[in-house]
C-alpha cells in the first residue's frame, strides 16, 4: 500500500502553509522529489544519522522533520562531516526529507497550540501575531445548470470560508454573450453566431493557500472550454498566525501546585525569575521562545514556558517580574510528533491505505517506536 508524497505533504501544508514560516527559515522539501509514492514515513524532530538509519531499517522512504536538514547554503558536501554523512546516507537510499519548522510553530494548531492544549490552557490565542493570510474573491460566470457542481468543487478545494462559516458565496443572475470562432467547440451556441445565455455570477472567498487548488477545481467542474473568471484581492486580512500562545488555567493555582503540574509533564525543568504566589495567565512557546518575554509580560502573563532561555533573557524576565520555566527545546516541541502521526493516520484511513508510520524519539531511548 502506498500514498503519493505530494498527498502527504499537502496534508501537512493544509495545517501549516509554508508562507507561515519566518523569513530566515528554510522549510519544505529538503532532499528528494515531490514525485512518487511511499509506503512508510518516519517522523522526527531532527534528521540525524540515527534517525536516517532508523528510517532505512523500518522501510520508510520519507522523513518528515521539524528542524530543517539544510538551514544555510551548502559550501561543500563533505562526507567526513556530520551533515555530509547524513546527506550521503539519504542520497544512497533515495530517501526524501521534508521539513515543517516555523510554519508549523506559527500555525493555528501548531507547536505552541499543542503545548497550550497539553497544559490545559483555556481560550488560548496567539501570543504575538506576525502575519495574516491574504484573501481573494474568486468570481466565475457559469450556466445555471452547473451552479451546484461548480460550487461543490470549489468548496471541496477550500473556498467559501469566512471565520467559523463555510460554503459562503454570493450569486447573481445575468446574461452572458459570446460568438464562438471557427476553432471553438462551444458547450452552447453555434460557431459564428451571437449567443445569449442565462448565467450565474458566483463569488466566493478564497485564502491564498488554496487559491491555485480552487481555480483548478473550478476549471475541472466548469462546462465551458474557456472559463471567464476574475481573482480579486481583498484588502481586509485573512486569518492571523504568529508565535506562541497565551491563555488561562481552568482555575487559579498556587505556585507549588502549578509547579507540580509542570513537573508531571516535563522532566528536569528550570525555574527562573520572580515566582508569583499564584498563576492563572500563562504564555507558552515551543522551542526557543525567549524573544517573547517582553510580549508575554505586556499581555499580563505571570509565567512564560519555553526552552533555550539565555542569560540575557533571564535578566530581561527578572527586570519585568516575569517567571520563566525552561522546559527544554526538545520537550516543548516533541508534542508535535503525536499530532503529525494522528494527521497522517487519518489521511491514510480516509484513502483506504495502510501507511507505515514510525515515530523516532531519541529521548529517553534511542530506539524508534512503531505506533
Amino acid at each position: 500500500m502506498v500514498i503519493a508524497k505530494q498527498t502527504i505533504i499537502q496534508a501537512l501544508e493544509t495545517v501549516a502553509p509554508p508562507n507561515y514560516a519566518e523569513e530566515w527559515d528554510n522549510v519544505g522539501l529538503q532532499l528528494g522529489s515531490y514525485a512518487g509514492k511511499v509506503g512508510g514515513v518516519l517522523l522526527t524532530l531532527d534528521t540525524t544519522l540515527q534517525a536516517v538509519q532508523a528510517a532505512h531499517q523500518l522501510g520508510c522512504e520519507l522523513i518528515i522533520a521539524h528542524h530543517p536538514l539544510i538551514f544555510r547554503p551548502l559550501k561543500s558536501l563533505r562526507t567526513d562531516c556530520p551533515q555530509g554523512q547524513v546527506l550521503a546516507e539519504l542520497l544512497k537510499a533515495g530517501t526524501t526529507v521534508y521539513a515543517a519548522h516555523t510554519n508549523w510553530d506559527n500555525a493555528a494548531r501548531g507547536t505552541s497550540w499543542q503545548l497550550a492544549e497539553h497544559l490545559g490552557l483555556k481560550e488560548s490565542e496567539i501570543l504575538k501575531v506576525t502575519g495574516r493570510t491574504k484573501t481573494f474573491k474568486l468570481v466565475v460566470y457559469l450556466p445555471t445548470t452547473h451552479l451546484e457542481a461548480v460550487t461543490a468543487a470549489m468548496v471541496q478545494a477550500g473556498a467559501g470560508k469566512i471565520g467559523p462559516y463555510s460554503h459562503c458565496s454570493f450569486r447573481s443572475l445575468g446574461v452572458g454573450t459570446f460568438i464562438p470562432a471557427s476553432a471553438a467547440s462551444p458547450f452552447v451556441g453555434k460557431v459564428g453566431q451571437l449567443e445569449q445565455v442565462e448565467e450565474i455570477r458566483l463569488e466566493m472567498p478564497v485564502g491564498e493557500d488554496n487559491l491555485k487548488k480552487v481555480v483548478s477545481a473550478m476549471r475541472r467542474a466548469h462546462p465551458y472550454e474557456e472559463v471567464a473568471f476574475d481573482v480579486l484581492p481583498v484588502h481586509e486580512g485573512g486569518e492571523s498566525y504568529g508565535s506562541g500562545r497565551i491563555g488561562r488555567l481552568d482555575q487559579v493555582l498556587p505556585w507549588p501546585e502549578f509547579v507540580a503540574r509542570i513537573e508531571g509533564l516535563f522532566p528536569g525543568v528550570r525555574y527562573i525569575g520572580a515566582m508569583p504566589e499564584r498563576v492563572r495567565k500563562v504564555a507558552v512557546c515551543g522551542g526557543s521562545g525567549g524573544s517573547l518575554i517582553g510580549t508575554a509580560s505586556s499581555r499580563g502573563a505571570e509565567v512564560l514556558i519555553t526552552g533555550d532561555v539565555t542569560h540575557h533573557q533571564v535578566l530581561e524576565a527578572e527586570a519585568l517580574g516575569l517567571a520563566l520555566i525552561d522546559a527544554g527545546h526538545y520537550a516543548t516541541e516533541a508534542l508535535i510528533l503525536p499530532a503529525w502521526e494522528s494527521l497522517l493516520r487519518n489521511l491514510a484511513e480516509g484513502l483506504g491505505e495502510n501507511l507505515k508510520i514510525a515515530v523516532y524519539r531519541p529521548e529517553p531511548s534511542p530506539r524508534p517506536t512503531m505506533e
